[in-house]
């Protein structure tokens, strides 16, 4: 994954995208097992956690740089 990244919380981007939880966590095993995203996860006073590192700018095959693939979303974050 490219150095330019953001982490957004699991339930900002379940919002943003509208997913469910379920296919929320399906896409996001996909685009882990990719190496497209990371996810942290740890525990804050007893209660799970978890951001994803989202990649803010993608690159084309021209070399030039894409917009972000979250603006495409229907919500932008």
């Amino acid at each position: 994954m490219g150095a330019a990244t953001i982490a957004v919380g699991i339930l900002v981007l379940q919002t943003t995208t509208g997913l469910t939880k379920g296919n929320l966590s399906s896409h996001l095993a996909k685009l882990k097992a990719a190496g497209m995203v990371k996810i942290k996860k740890w525990f804050l006073h007893k209660k799970p956690n978890a951001n994803v590192e989202l990649p803010l700018r993608e690159r084309t095959e021209s070399g030039s740089r894409g917009r972000s693939w979250m603006c495409r979303a229907k919500y932008s974050v």
